[in-house]
């Protein structure tokens, strides 16, 4: 009798040691939950920032890139051919694309932005509003903003 009741006091002390270290590893992984999602989302706020701050760089290269073509179409029309176009500038500037194995998914979608960037180049779509006539006194934002629908 003394053997069993010993035997079973062992097995409630492993019992309750299984339980406080079950305990510890879920307040362990509770732990670091918190301190992962903690750095998520400071993370997920320096991405934020970093991709507005692109987004106003972004405006900013296009905003040139457009005066640009209209003092190249300027200069065109004064039979001047000048040494680059907006768009020469911007490919050669932000140079080849990298792409490979080992990018994130989020990595590759900002590689698929810059190449898009490459081949819809805000120049190209500066050299078809262009061609659109304006009306008399138009001003050329007026002109790019039914253009472009904004």
């Amino acid at each position: 009798m003394t053997l069993e009741a010993a035997r079973a006091g062992f097995n409630q002390k492993q019992e309750d040691v299984r339980k406080a270290e079950s305990a510890h590893e879920t307040k362990a992984l509770v732990d670091r939950h918190g301190q992962e999602s903690g750095a998520l989302e400071a993370a997920a706020r320096d991405f934020a920032t970093k991709v507005e701050a692109a987004r106003m760089a972004g405006a900013l290269m296009s905003s040139c890139a457009k005066q640009h073509d209209r003092t190249l179409v300027e200069l065109e029309s004064r039979k001047q051919r000048p040494a680059k176009r907006a768009s020469m500038i911007i490919r050669d500037t932000i140079g080849e694309v990298r792409r490979g194995a080992g990018v994130s998914e989020y990595g590759r979608r900002i590689d698929i932005g810059l190449a898009e960037v490459h081949s819809d180049n805000p120049s190209i779509m500066r050299r078809a509003q262009i061609m659109r006539r304006g009306r008399v006194g138009e001003t050329n934002q007026a002109r790019d903003m039914a253009t472009e629908g904004g």
